[in-house]
């Protein structure tokens, strides 16, 4: 009876010490469901509301760039469960004005009309409309050593006077470093 129960326990220990390993590689995507931009479109990097780089400057690689951006949104299960964000749903508001930012301000102006989506589906321009939130350009900021934060992207139509707040979780330490080391910021 007594090797059954240790059996048991080391069993139960086993399936324990998986799930956390699992845990520990699992990724999850807190990236909202905005295209990446692709060669023709626009990635600009702002520093005190002036553009520094552009990516007409051929000193950004769009592969890397996006890369950066997309892996900032993949947290794994055991890092979103400890930082208390495992749960955590994407909120979309409308705001009136451009806010303020923290390090380098990075923008998106896609050459094509895209539309917001959440789950898969157009997300609409209030509650009970059919027509969806579209835009042209994302706007957000990349500070230094935030780590896991609440980050917000302001997505909006050029020339438009509201925004689209979309608060997600990211890491842009990454980004950050990729920024750094571009030509025009480098130390």
């Amino acid at each position: 009876m007594k090797k059954i129960s240790q059996i048991i326990s080391y069993s139960i220990l086993a399936v324990v010490v998986v799930g956390l390993v699992l845990c520990a590689i699992i990724k999850v995507n807190f990236r909202p469901e905005i295209a990446l931009p692709t060669t023709g479109d626009v990635i600009e990097i702002r520093v005190d509301g002036t553009a520094k780089v552009e990516s007409s400057n051929e000193n950004i690689n769009y592969k890397e760039f996006t890369a950066k951006f997309d892996e900032a949104f993949k947290l794994t299960i055991l890092y979103s469960f400890f930082s208390g964000r495992l749960g955590s749903e994407l909120k979309i508001d409308e705001v009136k004005s451009e806010p303020a930012y923290n390090g380098f301000k990075v923008l998106f102006r896609y050459g094509q009309t895209q539309t917001l989506k959440k789950d898969g589906k157009e997300v609409p321009v209030a509650d009970n409309s059919s027509t969806p939130i579209t835009f042209d350009s994302v706007i957000f900021d990349v500070a230094e050593d935030k780590g896991l934060a609440v980050t917000n992207l302001y997505v909006y139509k050029n020339g438009a006077t509201k925004y689209y707040k979309i608060s997600t979780i990211a890491n842009f330490d990454g980004l950050y470093d990729y920024i750094k080391e571009i030509p025009m910021f480098a130390d």
